[in-house]
């Protein structure tokens, strides 16, 4: 049988948007949309089982009444569909022997399964709600063929360009042929001589981070062969960033920056050469002359703390200040906040 996986949801309020025709916040319209975008080519296909791997809310300890409601709808209207949905790291409230999570205000639908706190084995598959001591949860496991989980691999690279420093590696999860995984936003796809992983990444454009990517939802078999396929999100509004490294490369680029804002997306252009362009450039596209990009680098200097330093680097890399923390959480696990490290 086939499944569909779904990957980085994130719903929330995005009070701060203005309403869609439907009366949702914007991004939350386009969240629902995908979802609709997704279960129509699922329809096509007549597969009628569907993984969300985690992180289905964004707020943690927070659910929006409205973002709630907008996905209960979408079960409604989906009832003759099967859901399994397992806890992410965002869908915790707490941790420890105390947590709760948010996806069990789903749990009373009869299409769907909440998977919050423990593995669960559904035939071919495990399912490995997030923890932080996943190691000492595998270790545990029996060799299955599917992991589906929702966890950051050492191998693995962030949405953003980064890569960090984490505790599982592709190599220890040799129990099986092949991981689905929800967690990082950014769609990769990494393999070692016993196992094949997929993150699906997040389901939409939400900001400068998930810039130039290609969305994708995963479609695979439950059994024998074991077939993967990647199909593209596509119809909604896309960051997209061009850079000018020569001249010569000005008119076209300006082109297809024109198409893409004409398209909805949100395009900026980093201007590298000497030359200024913010003048050629239609109202709607960011232009960031290199003069600009020096003034944003300052800032980190060696006088600084470690964690002074690193708040700094994740301005320039424009991670949301939402998410910092979760850096500097890794960091301080692995001591390395310390001056001297």
């Amino acid at each position: 049988m086939k499944r569909i996986g779904i990957g980085d949801v994130h719903l929330s309020g995005f009070q701060s948007d203005p309403l869609d025709t439907d009366g949702l916040p914007v991004r939350l319209g386009i969240i629902i949309k995908t979802l609709d975008f997704i279960i129509s080519d699922g329809r096509k296909r007549e597969i009628k089982d569907y993984d969300i791997l985690g992180d289905l809310i964004n707020d943690k300890s927070i659910i929006y009444n409205i973002a709630q409601d907008a996905f209960k709808e979408f079960l409604v209207r989906n009832k003759d569909l099967n859901f399994v949905i397992i806890s992410g790291n965002h869908d915790m409230s707490s941790t420890g022997e105390i947590q709760k999570s948010a996806i069990s205000v789903f749990a009373e639908y009869p299409n769907v399964k909440c998977i919050m706190y423990e593995p669960e084995v559904i035939g071919n598959i495990t399912y490995v709600p997030y923890s932080d001591n996943f190691m000492d949860t595998i270790q545990k496991l029996k060799k299955n063929t599917i992991l589906i989980s929702h966890l950051g691999l050492n191998e693995a690279m962030l949405q953003s360009g980064l890569s960090r420093v984490d505790k599982v590696s592709i190599k220890d999860l040799s129990k099986f042929k092949r991981v689905i995984l929800g967690h990082y936003h950014k769609p990769q796809s990494l393999s070692n001589s016993t196992t094949l992983v997929d993150y699906a990444g997040s389901i939409f454009h939400k900001d400068w981070n998930d810039k130039n990517e290609q969305k994708r939802f995963l479609i695979y078999d439950d059994c024998e062969p074991f077939n993967m396929e990647y199909v593209p999100i596509t119809g909604f509004p896309e960051y997209k960033e061009y850079t000018i490294t020569t001249i010569d490369q000005k008119d076209e680029i300006l082109k297809q920056a024109e198409i893409d804002k004409n398209k909805g997306n949100r395009v900026r252009i980093r201007n590298k050469t000497s030359e200024k362009i913010k003048e050629d450039v239609s109202g709607g596209v960011l232009v960031i002359e290199s003069q600009e990009i020096d003034i944003t680098n300052r800032g980190i200097q060696v006088t600084q703390t470690r964690e002074e330093q690193l708040k700094k680097y994740l301005q320039i890399k424009q991670i949301p200040e939402n998410e910092h923390q979760e850096y500097l959480n890794i960091l301080t696990k692995f001591d390395l906040l310390r001056k001297d490290s």
